[in-house]
């Protein structure tokens, strides 16, 4: 009994144009956000492209290089995160 009432729920519930605009919307934003993130990690894969292209040489490059905040080559998980990969370093 109280399987056919959830089955029944259910059908009228996914069936029913809120739910379906609501998914829609859903679907929509979660593709522009892996194509955001995608997007960011091509820039920030160029710009450490480009600063290890220029030829640093001693102590003034370092502290060039660490002015413009490219220290590293990004990771491709960066796209899902905020922040600036720093985990527990105090």
């Amino acid at each position: 009994m109280i399987k056919l009432i959830i089955e029944k729920e259910l059908r009228e519930i996914v069936g029913s144009v809120r739910f379906a605009v609501t998914f829609g919307i859903c679907s929509t934003l979660i593709l522009l956000s892996f194509y955001v993130g995608a997007k960011n990690y091509r820039v920030s894969m160029s710009q450490y492209e480009a600063a290890n292209v220029r030829t640093f040489v001693g102590w003034r490059a370092h502290r060039l290089v660490q002015r413009a905040g490219i220290s590293r080559i990004p990771s491709a998980s960066t796209f899902g995160v905020a922040g600036n990969g720093d985990f527990n370093r105090h």
